[in-house]
């Protein structure tokens, strides 16, 4: 997606819309796994927002990384599980922004958050040959179903669970490795650490 794009008025909040299929109807619900105190003297910025929830948001995973969860790693399974991983971090990014910043800066902060990523595939791709057009279609589908999955259950493990479980589909691991790749995404995404990184704003 050209970087234009992201900037269109009302771009961020129909894309918040389709990937984390959540209305207001359903904070309540996110708060079960994204905690936010509005307290504090110094209010965050949009900018320092989106800084922050990109400071807490990890990249990428190398092979030495599945390796210490016991899953046989090459870079390109690595890379693989690395764009699910990212698919789900920027899932919880926009369900953290959807429930906890207001209506007014939630375009900017989405936007602020998606061309924060997009800027990684200017020097060094994250994702080998996953280029950002590529992956943001990948994202936007997958958000999509775990939205669903929050949706019916409420359960961020049961989100995970499905990311674990869908790489299993894909042949990108194997079904005993799958209980270990679940144990190292529950692990890599800072479900809380995003909403509370937003108690300023």
């Amino acid at each position: 997606m050209p970087r234009g794009m992201l900037t269109q008025g009302g771009h961020a909040n129909k894309l918040l819309e389709r990937t984390t299929g959540l209305s207001y109807s359903h904070a309540s619900s996110l708060d079960l796994v994204v905690q936010c105190e509005w307290a504090g003297t110094q209010p965050m910025t949009p900018n320092e927002a989106a800084d922050t929830l990109i400071g807490a948001l990890p990249k990428t995973i190398s092979p030495s990384n599945l390796e210490e969860y016991g899953i046989d790693a090459t870079v390109e399974r690595a890379q693989q599980i690395s764009c699910e991983l990212l698919c789900l971090n920027l899932f919880w990014i926009s369900a953290a922004i959807k429930a906890h910043i207001p209506r007014k800066y939630q375009d900017l902060v989405q936007d602020l958050v998606l061309q924060a990523v997009e800027s990684w595939w200017t020097t060094d791709p994250p994702l080998g040959p996953i280029t950002w057009t590529s992956f943001l279609a990948e994202y936007e589908e997958r958000a999509l179903r775990y939205g669903q999955i929050m949706q019916q259950t409420g359960s961020a493990i049961a989100v995970h669970t499905e990311a674990a479980t869908y790489l299993e589909e894909q042949r990108i691991v194997s079904e005993d490795e799958r209980g270990r790749l679940l144990s190292l995404l529950v692990d890599a995404v800072p479900v809380e650490t995003y909403g509370q990184s937003l108690q300023n704003i």
